[in-house]
């Protein structure tokens, strides 16, 4: 043929590992017709790049089979890789479609930049173009000349998809496999905005918005199209995982798990593997991952192993590294400064020792925590590393009712903070907790907490504590802008305008249930004015605010058959207020009867929690 031929490993691997019938005759068969086929395709480029695409129709089946099965790692050369994806040259309806909606992230960012729109305007117009543009290649376009490839990428997203929902709780979806099918079939991995004269200025910083303003979306997005890109063989662009990044946006998928990860390190062909698997399966849940090593592992190999799975995974909470012999001191030092989160370093690992770690994992309990109460008493190799890079700053949201309004406080409250402080973050946290143990809690080693926004004050020395209600009265909302104003270069005026504005009782409502607003907050009223009446008191205006949102929620919370978290005491309590309890149902009656709810003693507690405690 007079050219030179590269092949990617997927196709390597697939000749190698199949059993065909004819053997070597009909390997042959499929290499004259894959390298036929690339030719046909590029015949005036030097290389002819075989890829999966190019095999025959009819090995199908067989390929889906390898590609499960590959080895992953064996075939790595560098002389498999491909230097640079295709540019797209808009010649047919479709790639006309692609192109105008990737010149849409780019013209439209520059609109957003020059204060044009906003960026909730932003990422709505977004959203609604990659929809569109999806549509109309699912419903409108054709597969028609390579079903084979079709074929090949709804299999693997599909597996990916399950992938994913197996490890992040991403769930499936029919629609979602197709839409990005047809995507990836119709881009053919060719490049899009490398022909528009902004994308390399503003790539960087259109990648940081989305970071800031979808980063769950983001992250979901780079999990998905690396794990395709190592079962498709095909390079991760930019511009497609910012337009994943929208289309996921668009479907208001519930935020990652952040938990403590767990890894099991061991020499052995099987040892970490066995037990985790033991490990896991008697605690019913998948704590535990597990690498295991060749007996000459380097260090090396080891700290690379580690460093990938920081890269992958949300390790903001911990990671537990279980090793089985003497590396902890080197493993310390080497990644000391790459970490993303505190370390709990234990040797000497066995499936007792993982057990004890997972039962203190199922009592929710935090790092720190985990190294303080981990084999008390036993003398055992351990070290709790955190990271040493400059600590970031953070405000941190808390709510006296549970940590799932702590989450909606922090949610309408980024969105009030737009890109005014990018350096903030904003995490939720469980006020009991900072309460009881101030300080020695986790957030307060990861990040410099600037201060504590919420409904209940944990009254913590040196941070300062912003009442919600006292932001929607408007009376600390300077003292918040301050606060800001001392750690970041920030837009006073607008800002101010965007709290007053976002920061109202029936805005925030709004955002925190689906229900109608006035007509919840007519009904929780009537309530709150019922229970003073019965009690015989008076309700602070603190106190009747945090009542408002947290019965808004409740109800729509039982609507959904939501259940809130589990109290050891409640039947002892019910004994004891006993009247209390009697008196918080009845005043909730007509709520019961007009969303057709039942009220449980869970919940009654909480409120006479809110109503009774200081």
């Amino acid at each position: 043929m007079q050219r030179i031929i590269q092949v990617s490993k997927q196709v390597i691997s697939f000749l190698l590992f199949n059993n065909f019938e004819g053997n070597v005759g009909k390997i042959k068969n499929i290499i004259k017709y894959s390298c036929g086929s690339s030719y046909a395709k590029i015949k005036n480029q030097k290389i002819i790049k075989v890829r999966i695409s190019d095999l025959p129709t009819g090995s199908v089946d067989q390929l889906k089979e390898s590609l499960y099965h590959q080895i992953s790692n064996r075939y790595q050369d560098r002389t498999y890789d491909f230097t640079k994806p295709e540019l797209l040259a808009a010649n047919n309806k479709e790639q006309v479609n692609l192109k105008s909606t990737y010149f849409q992230f780019i013209d439209g960012f520059k609109r957003l930049e020059s204060g044009g729109i906003t960026s909730e305007y932003y990422i709505n117009d977004m959203m609604n173009n990659v929809n569109l543009l999806l549509d109309d290649l699912v419903f409108n376009s054709q597969v028609n000349n390579n079903e084979s490839l079709f074929s090949i990428l709804t299999f693997n997203i599909r597996s990916t998809f399950k992938y994913m929902e197996e490890n992040y709780g991403f769930e499936q979806d029919g629609n979602k496999i197709i839409s990005i099918a047809h995507l990836l079939y119709f881009k053919e991995e060719r490049e899009i905005l490398i022909n528009h004269s902004e994308w390399y200025s503003i790539r960087p910083k259109l990648i940081n918005f989305i970071d800031m303003h979808m980063g769950n979306s983001l992250w979901l997005a780079k999990r998905m199209l690396s794990h395709l890109s190592d079962r498709l063989d095909f390079p991760i662009l930019d511009e497609d995982l910012i337009l994943i990044s929208f289309y996921l946006n668009g479907m208001n998928i519930q935020d990652v798990k952040n938990e403590i990860k767990s890894i099991i390190l061991a020499h052995g062909y099987s040892t970490a593997s066995s037990i985790a698997n033991v490990a896991n399966r008697m605690l019913k849940k998948n704590f535990f991952q597990a690498i295991d090593m060749p007996i000459d592992t380097t260090i090396d190999n080891i700290e690379s192993k580690i460093l990938d799975f920081i890269d992958n995974n949300n390790i903001e909470k911990g990671l537990i590294l279980l090793v089985d012999m003497g590396s902890l001191s080197e493993l310390n030092v080497r990644l000391k400064n790459k970490l993303k989160g505190p370390l709990l370093l234990i040797d000497f690992v066995s499936t007792p020792l993982v057990l004890e770690i997972g039962s203190l994992l199922l009592q929710k309990k935090n790092i720190g925590e985990i190294s303080e109460q981990f084999l008390k008493g036993i003398k055992i190799n351990k070290q709790l590393v955190y990271p040493a890079e400059k600590k970031k700053k953070a405000i941190l949201t808390c709510c006296y009712t549970g940590m799932g309004s702590a989450i909606q406080i922090q949610e309408i409250l980024h969105n009030s903070l737009n890109h005014s402080s990018p350096l903030v973050s904003i995490v939720p946290y469980d006020y009991r907790r900072l309460k009881q143990n101030k300080q020695k809690e986790l957030p307060f080693q990861i990040y410099e907490v600037l201060a504590i926004i919420g409904t209940a004050d944990p009254k913590i020395e040196g941070v300062p504590y912003i009442g919600l209600d006292h932001l929607i009265s408007g009376e600390d909302i300077e003292d918040f802008i301050n606060i800001l104003n001392c750690n970041f270069k920030i837009n006073e005026t607008q800002l101010k305008k965007d709290l007053v504005f976002k920061f109202s009782l029936k805005r925030i409502i709004g955002k925190l249930t689906i229900l109608d607003v006035n007509k919840v907050l007519t009904f929780v009223q009537d309530a709150v004015d019922k229970m003073e009446e019965k009690f015989d008191i008076k309700l602070s205006n603190n106190k009747r605010f945090l009542l408002y949102i947290h019965c808004s929620c409740m109800v729509e919370r039982i609507l959904r058959k939501e259940e809130v978290d589990m109290q050891e005491d409640i039947k002892e309590f019910m004994q004891k207020q006993k009247r209390k309890m009697e008196i918080i149902h009845f005043s909730f009656n007509e709520i019961e009867k007009e969303y057709t709810i039942k009220i449980s003693d869970l919940e009654i507690r909480l409120i006479c929690d809110i109503v009774f405690n200081d």
